[in-house]
């Protein structure tokens, strides 16, 4: 059992079972991440309730195969994964008239990708365990939003998150992580 810290997982627990097969070299494994901003404890100041919120859940079922001792060292794997961001925004915009109309903007991704990653497990009852790997349907490079203004009028915007040099890492496909756990 463990946790990792990492992309796109961002922080979530660990699950990782050795079998027999191949001499006790080959594990199933599972991750799951789940954020909230609730968690966050965000609020609008005036109100004391915000329209900002945001879901963030990652899911992630696989194998490794370790290659030199059961469990330990060295090791490769095979995965897929879920991935699902929602969430919806305060905004305005100024109608051609110039005045502010308030809305709330929404918006949702989901994207599910077959994964390879190689890795070591380092450690005994306490192990540390660096992770990289790559995933063959990376994050879309656009994010499509629906906004609803108040007056009932909609428009729809479009983020491309390759316009945003620190934001290129997550549709390049490249995954990473770092875990601590504690093996039995």
């Amino acid at each position: 059992f463990g946790v990792k810290l990492g992309f796109p997982n961002l922080l979530g627990g660990n699950v990782e079972y050795l079998t027999p097969l191949l001499d006790s070299k080959v594990s199933v494994n599972g991750d799951f991440s789940r954020i909230k901003s609730k968690w966050f404890g965000l609020e609008d100041t005036e109100s004391g309730e915000s329209t900002d919120n945001f879901n963030y859940s990652f899911l992630d079922l696989g194998s490794n195969y370790y290659f030199f001792k059961p469990g330990k060292g060295l090791y490769s794997g095979l995965s897929y994964s879920l991935i699902k961001f929602d969430g919806q925004l305060s905004t305005f915009s100024n109608d051609p008239d110039g005045f502010e109309k308030d809305g709330i903007e929404y918006y949702k991704v989901t994207n599910n990708s077959l994964n390879i990653k190689v890795g070591a497990r380092l450690g005994g009852l306490f192990y540390f365990r660096p992770e990289v790997g790559y995933s063959f349907n990376p994050i879309p490079e656009n994010v499509n939003s629906e906004i609803i203004y108040d007056d009932g009028s909609r428009e729809t915007s479009t983020y491309n998150l390759n316009e945003e040099e620190y934001l290129k890492a997550l549709t390049s496909g490249f995954t990473f992580n770092i875990g601590l756990g504690f093996a039995f």
